[in-house]
């Protein structure tokens, strides 16, 4: 099982929060968040109004998978499809304050974390 973290899961709140992502943290400075604090202040405030169980209340099961964590990398062409794609979400990216603040907060967070954040998950090995 594979999942990619979209950029409301980079946000330190919803990490936090979640089970599997505390796994792969970064340092304060270098949240994607200090190149667009608008998109950052945004993030944060979802995960504070995220309501309800969490997966693992649901399946409890998943916290005894083995959780590991790659950077796919991104190049240029890939980054400018990705951000013409996310581009196309306009009421989201608006209220994030415009492509240039979304754009800023994606491109720092490939550059700190190498890449698109990859989470993967395997049956942990028998007798653990």
């Amino acid at each position: 099982m594979r999942f990619y973290e979209d950029p409301y899961a980079l946000g330190g709140a919803c990490r936090r929060a979640h089970f599997v992502t505390p796994r792969r943290v970064w340092r304060l400075t270098d949240s994607p968040a200090w190149a667009s604090p608008r998109m950052g202040a945004l993030v944060w405030a979802a995960a504070m109004a995220s309501r309800g169980p969490q997966l693992e209340k649901y399946a409890p099961e998943v916290e005894q998978l083995q959780w590991s964590w790659t950077a796919a990398p991104v190049h240029g062409d890939d980054e400018r499809r990705k951000l013409a794609a996310v581009a196309e979400y306009v009421s989201q990216v608006k209220a994030f304050g415009g492509l240039g603040a979304v754009s800023a907060f994606t491109m720092r967070a490939h550059a700190v974390l190498g890449g698109e954040p990859l989470w993967q998950a395997r049956p942990a090995p028998a007798g653990c």
